[in-house]
């Protein structure tokens, strides 16, 4: 029988999370149009559980909070969770969920933290929006450049390795 994993149990209640956030808040606002974007660390679950990132997620709930207001898009609702893989900051709009795509990876990609958050954008029903659904590429790796998710499945670095980039992106 196969044990259990914690991340994967993890990315299930988010899920189910998001599906569950989705209908309460188009309960709460029917009839406009929601997109909700969800926050989370871009980085192995040692440095997740390390305490030294933990505020990155509500600090990106709140940067795109602004980013909404400076373009006169209603924040409809947010919240900041906890799972067992790490913290998650969340926040819904009254926008597109191609609008709302659009200020999320400007802020990974542009943002001096955004290299080391991931803000994954669904719309009421709870289905994500991706990067390349918008002819965006994928997401970088934080060591070599190379596709993060090609590096991640082969664990190409080593944690400390990692770590060291983390550190200086954040500059801690």
């Amino acid at each position: 029988m196969l044990k259990p994993s914690p991340v994967l149990d993890a990315r299930e209640q988010r899920w189910l999370k998001k599906k569950e956030l989705g209908r309460a808040v188009r309960a709460r606002f029917p009839g406009q149009t929601i997109a909700v974007a969800f926050c989370t660390l871009r980085m192995p679950a040692p440095l997740r559980f390390s305490g030294a990132y933990g505020d990155l997620p509500a600090h990106f709930q709140e940067v795109l909070r602004s980013a909404l207001a400076a373009n006169s898009i209603r924040a409809l609702d947010s919240g900041i969770d906890s799972y067992p893989d790490g913290p998650s900051a969340w926040i819904a709009a009254s926008c597109s969920l191609e609008q709302l795509k659009r200020f999320a990876i400007q802020l990974e990609e542009e943002h001096s933290l955004g290299a080391l958050i991931d803000i994954d954008i669904s719309g009421a029903d709870g289905e994500p929006l991706s990067r390349r659904e918008l002819g965006f590429s994928a997401r970088r790796c934080l060591v070599c450049g190379e596709d993060a998710a090609v590096c991640a499945a082969s664990q190409r670095h080593s944690l400390d390795e990692i770590e060291a980039r983390v550190r200086v992106i954040a500059r801690k």
